[in-house]
């Protein structure tokens, strides 16, 4: 019995003692760099655009805005400080053999 209950407790702690790594934004799918390749915390998600209000002053259509990613991280409906919205971004493998 005591051999079970100690293999019980190892796996219990092994389970909960499973280091978390924090969800970056720079390693997200929806990540889009900053312009100009410098400041990555300028960078902005691809999921949040907004309507670019300039459009209804002059009528010109310009590119999608984006909201940055710090700006969609420090607000709950967004993405939040959890990132609900992450997902990694896919990182092709390649093959030894080539």
């Amino acid at each position: 019995m005591n051999l079970f209950a100690l293999s019980l407790f190892y796996i219990v702690v092994s389970v909960f003692s499973v280091e978390i790594k924090p969800k970056f934004c720079i390693n997200c799918r929806y990540y889009i760099p900053n312009t100009d390749g410098l400041k990555p915390e300028y960078g902005k998600c691809s999921i949040f655009p907004f309507e670019n209000s300039k459009y209804m002053v002059d009528g010109i259509i310009r590119e999608t805005e984006y909201f940055t990613c710090s700006t969609a991280r420090s607000c709950e409906k967004f993405c939040g400080k959890a990132a609900v919205r992450y997902k990694k971004k896919y990182v092709r493998k390649q093959n030894i053999a080539e």
